[in-house]
This record gives structure tokens, sequence and C-alpha cells, in this order.
């Protein structure tokens, strides 16, 4: 003999949803460290000798950081030998390099305003902390000031 039982008594909401179901995937695969990306750039086996070295160095030094480095040295081999002499290589890695000081200068004075902002809001909110670290920030425009 079967006996079916209906309880009533449970909440239409803790009752299971089959249509729900189907949403989830049957089956589920994902490699374990297949490689890595770093904004548009994927780097993985297919790509790279070691994915996990470039990661690592890349943890370190940012591929910015480091064409930036380049940079300033060809800049400054380029401009111990007297500039870009007709070279039109030459010219583009100076006008390469003046771009991305000039951008640089432009994030900085970004960062500066974005600073003088907070310290407002720090005066107007907090203002034992605004003046301890007024003093902080005093005493590094002095030291600053005073090398060139």
């Amino acid at each position: 003999m079967s006996e079916t039982i209906v309880n009533d008594a449970v909440p239409w909401w803790l009752k299971p949803w089959p249509a729900f179901a189907s949403l989830a995937p049957q089956s589920l695969t994902q490699p374990i460290n297949p490689g890595w990306s770093f904004g548009n750039v994927i780097v993985n086996e297919q790509n790279s000798n070691s994915p996990s070295t470039e990661h690592a160095i890349v943890s370190k030094e940012s591929y910015g950081r480091q064409i930036g480095k380049i940079l300033n040295a060809m800049y400054a081999m380029l401009e111990a030998q007297g500039g870009d002499q007709g070279v039109e290589a030459y010219r583009n890695v100076i006008e390469l390099w003046n771009t991305v000081e000039e951008i640089k200068i432009t994030a900085a004075k970004r960062r500066v305003d974005i600073l003088r902002r907070d310290l407002e809001v720090l005066k107007s909110s907090d203002a034992e902390t605004f003046n301890r670290e007024m003093i902080l920030l005093r005493a590094f425009v002095a030291e600053t000031a005073q090398t060139p």
C-alpha cells in the first residue's frame, strides 16, 4: 500500500521550484589557473612560455612602469646625444615621452584637487584629525620645498 502525504501547511515559497532548477547549469567545468588577464590582455600558455612568471613580474612592476622606465632611459640617451638628430624614430620617442609627462602632470593636479576636497570634508567633520593631518602635511611641504 502506497501512501501520499500532502502537507498544505508548508508555505508556497518553501516548496521546490522545478522551473528554476532548469536555469542552473547541468555541468560546470573550469580549468584551474589557465592564465590571467590584465585589462584586455589575456596571458596564457598560448601566448607566453610562462604565464605565472609574467604574473609575478607584473605584480611587482606593472607594464606601465616597465615601459615608463625604458622610455625614460631612451629619452635620457637621446638627450645626452643631442636630441632627435632628424631621425623620425627618435622624434617619436621624444614626443611620446612629452605626452606621458603631460598626462602625469594632469593626473597629479587632479589628485591634488581631490586631496583639497578631502581636506575640506575632514575639516568640517573631524577638526582634530584635520589639524593633526595638516601638521604632517605642512612638515612635508616645508621639507620638500627646501630640496630642489
